[in-house]
């Protein structure tokens, strides 16, 4: 598995076919969060256990020390460490994650959700949850832990939902713009931690169209809705009520755009990129579309798709023809 950075039960006994929603038993949510726990400790405490903090995950520290620290080689340096761990604003930055860690109720969060995924997509492995600060670079990562299972890191920080400090880092970086700010909260965590597995699972498209991309998106959106029935629209998609109300209601405009416009064969640029991408809107369109709606439509396709195919998630997962999906799913907008 590839280190994959954004700025996302027991034996296989069937697979989940679309439609179907067996029960079954919630997995445990391992999380880990000793890195987070140390920083802020005094600098005597740091340094007595700084082996045992290095050697908690070797893989993960590798991961921390080139991903976080920005060392440019593989030496861990202890003094780096050391200082990164004791700095004061990174300890009160530390408060603040932990007090809103503390209300995640991790299991009942993504424990059944896991447990489907599991079920689904049985050659891979329930990730680990590492917490950890990224000082505002990552919020989710996948790597391979020592054992080479799967493993999310969590940058808890880019979860803090509403504070100023996204307004503040947003005069500089516009990865904290509004429509992106709003979804740093832990009621978009688990969805996003999902879409980025399935983003690393899902085979990228053979070709490099607007189509291709949309039904990726869509087979991902599909996918993790499987996983977490009930989630919100607007949770699902990153839209407020009035962008999902939008999207919905103006489906067939959406659609006639991109046939009048000739988009859905074209091969991706920087103008169709922008289409799938998250933005503060969709170009192109009325000012009131919200970014990424093509998406919305790679959904509808898939839906129609898996009403005619009624293939299992797995399946549904390594099916990477796009033309045989839009023709096989007859889609018509609503």
């Amino acid at each position: 598995m590839r280190n994959f950075l954004i700025l996302l039960p027991s034996l296989l006994l069937f697979q989940c076919r679309s439609g179907q929603s067996p029960k079954t038993p919630p997995v445990e949510v391992k999380v880990e969060d000793a890195f987070l726990r140390f920083i802020g400790a005094p600098e005597d405490q740091v340094s007595h256990r700084l082996d045992s903090i290095l050697n908690l995950d070797r893989s993960f520290t590798k991961l921390f020390n080139g991903v976080i620290l920005g060392a440019t080689d593989s030496v861990i340096s202890r003094d780096r460490v050391l200082a990164w761990f004791t700095d004061t604003s990174r300890s009160r930055l530390k408060d603040r994650c932990m007090q809103v860690m503390e209300s995640m109720d991790w299991q009942n969060s993504l424990g059944p959700t896991f447990a489907r995924y599991r079920q689904a997509f049985p050659e891979r492995t329930v990730p680990v949850i590492h917490i950890l600060i990224t000082d505002f670079n990552y919020g989710l990562f996948l790597f391979r832990d020592d054992l080479g299972k799967d493993a999310v890191g969590v940058g808890m920080e880019m979860f803090l939902d509403d504070t100023p400090l996204y307004d503040q880092l947003s005069q500089q970086n516009p990865n904290f713009s509004t429509y992106l700010n709003r979804t740093f909260n832990l009621r978009h965590l688990p969805s996003k931690l999902i879409h980025i597995l399935l983003a690393d699972l899902i085979p990228e498209p053979p070709g490099n169209r607007l189509l291709d991309h949309i039904v990726r998106e869509g087979k991902i959106l599909y996918i993790t809705r499987a996983l977490m029935p009930g989630i919100a629209d607007t949770i699902l998609h990153e839209y407020t009520d009035e962008q999902m109300r939008w999207v919905n209601e103006n489906e067939w405009d959406i659609w006639r755009f991109l046939l009048s416009e000739k988009l859905l064969y074209q091969s991706v640029g920087k103008d169709i990129v922008n289409l799938v991408q998250p933005a503060p809107h969709s170009q192109g369109m009325p000012p009131e579309a919200p970014g990424r709606a093509v998406n919305v439509l790679g959904l509808k396709i898939i839906e129609a798709f898996m009403k005619r195919e009624n293939l299992s998630l797995s399946e549904l997962a390594g099916k990477v023809d796009a033309d045989e999906i839009l023709q096989k799913a007859r889609y018509r907008p609503g």
